[in-house]
């Protein structure tokens, strides 16, 4: 007897009955008899259904507290894990602040040191003209014109890196009149070199 029937979505009852009756081909005095069998089958079917209910109920009250603790424990690991990732979290938010405020220093201190050099510039500077002013006068004395003329140079390019003294307004006007003294120097030398040039002409 097939009972593989009943675990069907559409099983219909009154089919089952019908068709374990069709299948009996004794004469139907025997139905009764039959009948009695199929209803003992039943019962039997009913029993071993019964008995696999139990032992799976007994299986699974038997794993519940294993099953219980596993999942205390995914859980607990869960919470674990995901304490470890905020640390993670606030441990990388500190490194980027850290990181932050490191380049703003050295920034800043790439900019002290800028000034520092300018300011070192300024000051070598302001020594060489002072050292070239000095000498001038007894460069001027020589009435070398080349060595005035590369004395006078040289005040000129340490004066571009004076522009910003308070005083570089009056070192101009001193290196004006440094270069009229020197014109005064060359005019007399050039006027003769014309002179000499016209009488051997």
């Amino acid at each position: 007897m097939d009972f593989s029937k009943f675990s069907d979505d559409n099983f219909d009852v009154k089919e089952w009955v019908n068709a374990a009756f069709r299948a009996q081909r004794d004469s139907p005095g025997n139905k009764d008899a039959h009948a009695a069998t199929l209803v003992m089958k039943l019962q039997l079917f009913i029993q071993e259904v019964n008995n696999s209910l139990e032992e799976i109920s007994q299986q699974a009250l038997t794993n519940l507290p294993r099953v219980i603790r596993e999942t205390e424990a995914v859980r607990q690991e869960a919470t674990f894990l995901k304490e470890q990732m905020m640390m993670v979290k606030e441990d990388i938010r500190k490194v980027e602040e850290n990181t932050a405020h490191s380049m703003k220093v050295l920034v800043e201190l790439d900019a002290i040191k800028s000034r520092i050099q300018s300011m070192s510039v300024a000051l070598h500077e302001a020594d060489n003209w002072t050292k070239l002013s000095a000498d001038v006068e007894e460069v001027f004395q020589s009435q070398d014109v080349h060595a005035i003329s590369s004395q006078l140079v040289k005040m000129q390019k340490s004066l571009k890196m004076l522009s910003d003294t308070a005083d570089y307004e009056d070192r101009c006007a001193h290196l004006e009149g440094l270069k009229n003294r020197l014109e005064a120097v060359v005019s007399p030398q050039l006027v003769a070199a014309f002179n000499s040039h016209n009488l051997e002409s």
